[in-house]
């Protein structure tokens, strides 16, 4: 009974019917999609990927800088320049956004 409760709200009936169209499942398909985005890809379009792995490296070291000031023991913080790190990642990631968006508002 649940099965057939499950398939009419579109569970595994639809899994099914798209396995047995592609004849591949829907998470390689998604890697294909993956793939296909690398491939075919403007260089603004990974340019603006580069810059926004550059921010989230930026927002990484913010929180790191932030858990290191709040460091019970200040003798013991640490040796990474966070701040430093923030600035670049920052700042390259901003650059390669901007560089990036003229080239995807362009088409």
């Amino acid at each position: 009974m649940v099965p057939s409760i499950y398939r009419a709200i579109g569970g595994w009936g639809r899994r099914a019917s798209v396995v047995a169209q592609s004849g591949i499942s829907t998470h390689i398909r998604g890697a294909m999609d993956v793939q296909r985005l690398w491939i075919f890809a403007s260089d603004a379009e990974i340019v603006g990927l580069w810059g926004l792995g550059f921010i989230m490296l930026a927002l990484l070291a913010l929180l790191a800088e932030r858990r290191r000031n709040e460091h019970a023991r200040f003798d013991r913080v640490g040796w990474v320049p966070w701040t430093g790190l923030f600035m670049c990642c920052a700042m390259i990631g901003g650059g390669l956004i901007a560089l990036a968006a003229k080239g995807i508002i362009a088409g």
